[in-house]
């Protein structure tokens, strides 16, 4: 309110005195009192004062001998309503603010009541005043379009008007706006078993300490793009009651939803054609995921999309919680919808590739890998180690990681591996896995060592001894080997015996009696030459001969070792 002062004599006048009283209620809820000391002031305006409100206001002045006049006649008025304004439209990036003045209502006829014909006003969002002053007209509304605002941020828009005199007052809220929030991303599947199915998607949040409720929808397509095809389609929902605010909102029951204790029920899905699909609500929950039960349904014939809204942002300003029976979603500012998901059916990932050997040791390795070619499409890829010793089918599992390396400890100096690496999501598992040869430093080895770190063989059988192997005839090929090993040694002490001093012993180790002489001179025939023992040759002992034998016997022994 602006109080004009008219000083009706030509005295000296040296400052002024400015009262306002709230009429209604009297001084005991508001007085205001001010000294004004410019003798030249000649208006004046009181700030702070309630919309819609009457007080009454005089002054008085006082002259250069320090004395006070009398007071004027006080003048009753009415302040003027609020602004008030509503949200209309809101996008991701804009809002529409409609824009008004309520009228006063017939007052008393010397309640002074100001109507200006038109007013000037200015925004300011989140502090940073708007270039473009607006005009308002007396008893009209304006559509004010606020652009190029940030997704899902809150903004707070102030208002200042100026007055009589050209001079802006203060500023005072007119409206709270939060954009929309983003579109969520596109769904993904993260698990398929059996006709279950688990989907999940992300969001850029921007709002701190904002619930979300997301709204997923789901169409059938029929084969063949027909509308009949394929009859209706049943389709079960769940969810699951992790943490304090996952729900999953059933439907009405005009949607053919029935309510459950674990929040599941049956939608009927009639299947439509590929160009106009009829989307219809799955399920709304405060989780970035769900559970679906497909039923008889095909997924690759499935499409699902999802979309966001804040939970207390609704087109009326009320509550609108999700656990309450007067649920409703139309009430919900939405986002827009995410790309729609269109799963084929899912595929193990491929096997890894580039297997190879780093930081080769004694005792330990590092193992790197490059990721599958389809690891894009996979959820939760995790690579399995591998490890064996041997041909046979004897690999172990040492280890897992999310990571393409895998540090290999504990190993045995001088050894040679081979070892495989598994590429496994919820999808299944890769095959036809790649292995790789690679052999352990020795203990005490020179620096420098190089060993063939790269050779990743292809995949191939698990090398196995034949099943036709005989290993009965083996054995009597070494017996025999035994054997003919036995008769030269016999051979030998017969023949040619060496002492330890190198003399030729005086004779041989048996000797033929007369009467094998004369059979070998023409005796009978027929009769074997009998032999007669004689003494050891010099410088032999039983000792000696034992343990020549002792080496014969083992190479017949190795037979039998050999088969076991």
């Amino acid at each position: 309110a602006t109080a004009t002062v008219q000083p009706q004599q030509s005295t000296a006048i040296s400052k002024f005195q400015l009262r306002l009283v709230d009429r209604q209620n009297g001084e005991e809820a508001f007085k205001y009192e001010r000294n004004l000391e410019d003798p030249l002031l000649r208006h004046f305006t009181v700030v702070g004062l309630k919309p819609n409100q009457e007080f009454v206001v005089c002054i008085r002045v006082c002259y250069e001998d320090e004395k006070w006049g009398v007071w004027s006649n006080s003048i009753a008025f009415l302040t003027l309503h609020d602004l008030t304004a509503r949200v209309k439209t809101i996008t991701e990036t804009t809002a529409e603010l409609l824009v008004w003045r309520q009228k006063q209502p017939a007052r008393e006829p010397e309640l002074f009541v100001g109507r200006p014909k038109s007013s000037e006003y200015q925004l300011s969002i989140n502090g940073l005043p708007s270039p473009s002053p607006f005009q308002l007209d007396l008893d009209t509304s304006t559509l004010l379009t606020l652009g190029d605002l940030a997704t899902d941020t809150h903004f707070e828009v102030e208002v200042r008007e100026r007055d009589y005199y050209r001079e802006w007052r203060e500023w005072h809220p007119l409206a709270v706006v939060e954009t929309l929030p983003h579109a969520p991303a596109k769904p993904v599947l993260d698990e398929r078993r059996g006709t279950h199915v688990a989907l999940s998607w992300s969001l850029r949040r921007s709002c701190p300490g904002v619930s979300y409720l997301f709204c997923v929808e789901m169409a059938y397509s029929a084969p063949g793009g027909g509308g009949g095809a394929g009859g209706p389609a049943s389709l079960d929902i769940s969810g699951s009651k992790s943490k304090k605010s996952t729900l999953l909102k059933p439907l009405p029951q005009s949607q053919q939803l029935q309510r459950s204790g674990d929040y599941s029920g049956t939608l009927n899905l009639t299947t439509s054609s590929s160009e106009k699909l009829n989307f219809q609500v799955v399920g709304m929950l405060y989780d970035q995921s769900i559970r679906i039960e497909l039923g008889e349904m095909e997924l690759p014939r499935c499409l699902f999309r999802v979309k966001v809204a804040k939970e207390h942002q609704t087109l009326d300003g009320q509550p609108n919680p999700l656990n309450s029976d007067t649920f409703d979603p139309s009430k919900f500012m939405w986002s827009r919808y995410s790309p729609v998901a269109h799963f084929k059916i899912p595929s193990p990932p491929d096997h890894p590739t580039g297997l190879r050997i780093t930081r080769l040791k004694d005792t330990s390795a590092v193992l790197r890998w490059q990721r599958p070619d389809n690891y894009k499409v996979q959820a939760s890829l995790v690579y399995k180690i591998y490890l064996s010793d041997s041909y046979l089918d004897r690999f172990a599992c040492i280890g897992q990681t999310s990571d393409l390396h895998f540090a290999l400890k504990n190993l045995s100096a001088n050894t040679h591996y081979r070892i495989a690496v598994t590429a496994e999501s919820s999808m299944g598992v890769s095959k036809n896995n790649n292995t790789l040869h690679f052999s352990t430093c020795p203990l005490q080895h020179p620096i420098g060592c190089v060993f063939p770190t790269t050779s990743t063989l292809p995949p191939r059988q698990v090398l196995r001894p034949p099943s036709e192997f005989d290993w009965s005839a083996a054995q009597e090929e070494l017996r025999k080997a035994a054997a003919s090993t036995l008769a030269n040694f016999e051979a030998e002490l017969t023949t040619s015996p060496l002492s330890r001093d190198g003399e030729s012993p005086p004779s041989p180790l048996f000797r033929s009696s007369p009467a094998a002489e004369a059979d070998a001179s023409g005796g009978p025939r027929g009769v074997p030459p009998r032999a007669v023992p004689s003494p050891l040759p010099q410088g032999y002992s039983p000792t000696d001969i034992l343990r020549r034998a002792s080496a014969a016997s083992a190479v017949s022994a190795t037979a039998s070792t050999q088969q076991q």
